[in-house]
């Protein structure tokens, strides 16, 4: 069975899902559970179908009667929820990430929704929301009160790129991320004092974070990327640090975390805030 993790919304938003549900959980549980979390990305889709929320929830009823029980669930779940959860997991898997966001499954279920699911959602702005939860989006960290979260990691070494260090690091993460992270990376080599932070473990290097390097501009943070089997004990924490403590001390006052995916992640971590999307 795979090994994986749920952010705090995901959580929240099983626990409404659960709440509205008038039988097992129904992908629509799982859509209007997402909206009523009300935080961060969920917050702007609750926006965005406020008006019709009321109705939607008086004319939400799960008419499959087939039931099941799911690990993530306290209460059964329909097949079709479970085909959706399943299709969030696959797309979880193929990020290379840890934890199910929302994001994964709201873009589940847009890919697998049914004609019915359709009709009843009919008159949403759904190319918004879609926008809004399931693309990566820009966060924003002010300097003016940060303070270098101290952490911990046995047995590794975290140091500033070299020179020396470019072909390791572009193997790395050409094998880990793919291509495109290395030609973005590139460009940290090109400058005097390289912004990029390597974590190395037994002679390898395992992560690494950087800045400044995404088309060269100031001030945007990333990309970050941790080898899969080091994650979850904080390596990433560090590596992030690292970069920010370096970033304040190079005089930003405010930083981008351009397009980040674990969006719930930054938020705790070092107190990002979402950049709402241009209106419409």
């Amino acid at each position: 069975m795979e090994t994986y993790f749920l952010t705090n919304k995901v959580k929240s938003l099983i626990k409404n899902a659960e709440e509205v549900s008038e039988g097992p959980v129904s992908p629509i549980d799982l859509y209007l559970g997402a909206a009523l979390v009300k935080q961060g990305t969920l917050l702007e889709m609750y926006l965005l179908i406020e008006e019709k929320l009321h109705d939607l929830l008086v004319l939400n009823s799960t008419r499959e009667e087939t039931s099941i029980f799911h690990r993530d669930f306290s209460t059964p779940v329909t097949k079709r929820t479970e085909s959706i959860w399943n299709k969030a997991l696959e797309i979880k898997k193929h990020y290379n990430q840890t934890f199910l966001n929302e994001g994964h499954i709201i873009k589940a279920f847009y890919q697998h929704w049914t004609t019915e699911e359709q009709d009843l959602l009919h008159g949403l702005p759904h190319e918004r929301i879609m926008e809004a939860v399931t693309t990566a989006r820009d966060l924003l960290v002010s300097m003016n009160d940060y303070v270098k979260k101290e952490t911990m990691n046995t047995g590794v070494a975290l140091r500033r790129a070299l020179k020396s260090d470019e072909p390791s690091l572009m193997e790395f993460a050409g094998r880990n991320f793919g291509e495109g992270w290395k030609e973005t990376l590139k460009n940290g080599f090109r400058k005097e004092k390289i912004p990029i932070f390597l974590a190395w473990k037994n002679g390898r290097i395992i992560g690494f974070s950087s800045y400044d390097v995404y088309r060269n501009q100031k001030g945007i943070y990333g990309p970050m990327g941790v080898v899969d089997t080091e994650r979850k004990n904080g390596l990433g924490s560090s590596l992030l640090h690292e970069a920010l403590s370096d970033m304040k001390r190079n005089g930003y006052a405010y930083i981008v975390l351009g397009e980040a995916g674990p969006i719930e992640y930054y938020e705790r971590e070092c107190k990002a805030r979402l950049i709402p999307l241009n209106p419409t």
